[in-house]
């Protein structure tokens, strides 16, 4: 039997359908075995204030990302900076 690649999912939830993560989740599955699953944003917004259950319910850990500038995507830089981690 082969080996399983093992996949990180990081999420920007800023720019993600949520009634399509457990679609993604599932395909995603199909390439491997997923051991990380986190989503990144300001969770104090009222635009993610329906993520909560999701992200228990799919086991997704969510990553709080202040806006410290406006106009600026902190959300992505950290998403990139524990990407490259």
């Amino acid at each position: 039997m082969e080996d399983l690649h093992k996949i990180v999912l990081l999420i920007d939830a800023d720019n993600t359908q949520l009634k399509k993560m457990e679609a993604v989740i599932r395909e995603v599955s199909t390439h491997g075995r997923i051991v990380v699953k986190r989503a990144y944003g300001n969770w104090k917004k009222d635009i993610l204030k329906n993520w909560e259950d999701e992200l228990k319910r799919l086991a997704i850990k969510a990553e709080q990302q202040f806006d410290y500038i406006s106009g600026k995507n902190a959300t992505d830089m950290a998403l990139v900076i524990d990407t490259l981690d």
